[in-house]
C-alpha cells in the first residue's frame, strides 16, 4: 500500500519536501526501503538542512540510498561483533567451560595418537619395498640371461656378473 503524499503539505509549499516523498513515502510500509528512505533522509538533512534540491534527480537519490546501506551495514556488523564478544565472554565465564576445554583437549590428544605414525614404520616398509625392488630386478635379469644368452642384453648380463670368465666378442654385422 503506498501511501499518497498530503496534498494540502505540497500546496503549501513550506512544508513540502520532494526528497522525503521520494525516499520515504514512496517505499512500500514496513519494508527494508521504508528503514533505508528514513536513514537516507537523514544524511540528506544533515548536507541540506535549510534548502530544497533545486534539481531532483535519480543519481543524488540513489547516492543518499546507497550511504544509507552503508551506514546500516557497518551498524549490523557492529552490533553483531558486540553480541558475539558478549557470548563468547559468557561461556568463558561459565563453569561449563573448563570442563569442556578439558574434553575437547583429551580428545585431540587421543586423536593424535591414534593418527601418529611411528618412526621406524616407513623405514622399514621402504627397507623392505627395496629388497623385493632388488630381487624382481634379478630375477628378471636372469631369465632374460637363460632366455636368449646370444642376445646383447645376454651378454651384457654374462659380462655383469663374470666379468673374468667372459670375453667380449665383436659380431661384426652382416
Amino acid at each position: 500500500m503506498t501511501q499518497e503524499p498530503d496534498s494540502s503539505a505540497q500546496n503549501s509549499g513550506a512544508n513540502y519536501d520532494p526528497v522525503f516523498e521520494q525516499l520515504i513515502v514512496n517505499a512500500t510500509p514496513d519494508s527494508i526501503e521504508t528503514l533505508l528512505g528514513m536513514i537516507a533522509y537523514a544524511e540528506w538533512k544533515l548536507d541540506y538542512p535549510n534548502s530544497a534540491p533545486s534539481q531532483l534527480s535519480g543519481r543524488i537519490l540513489s547516492k543518499y540510498r546507497k550511504e544509507a546501506e552503508t551506514i546500516l551495514l557497518d551498524f549490523a556488523g557492529r552490533y553483531a561483533d558486540n553480541v558475539i564478544k558478549e557470548k563468547v565472554q559468557q561461556q568463558l565465564n561459565s563453569e561449563e567451560f573448563p570442563k569442556q576445554l578439558k574434553l575437547v583437549e583429551s580428545n585431540l590428544g587421543e586423536q593424535i595418537k591414534a593418527n601418529t605414525i611411528n618412526f621406524w614404520l616407513p623405514v622399514w616398509q621402504s627397507i623392505v619395498a627395496s629388497i623385493f625392488f632388488t630381487f624382481a630386478l634379478f630375477i628378471l635379469a636372469l631369465l632374460i640371461r637363460l632366455a636368449a644368452p646370444d642376445s646383447n642384453a645376454g651378454r651384457l648380463l654374462q659380462y655383469l656378473f663374470a666379468p673374468d670368465s667372459y670375453e667380449i666378442k665383436v659380431i661384426p654385422k652382416k
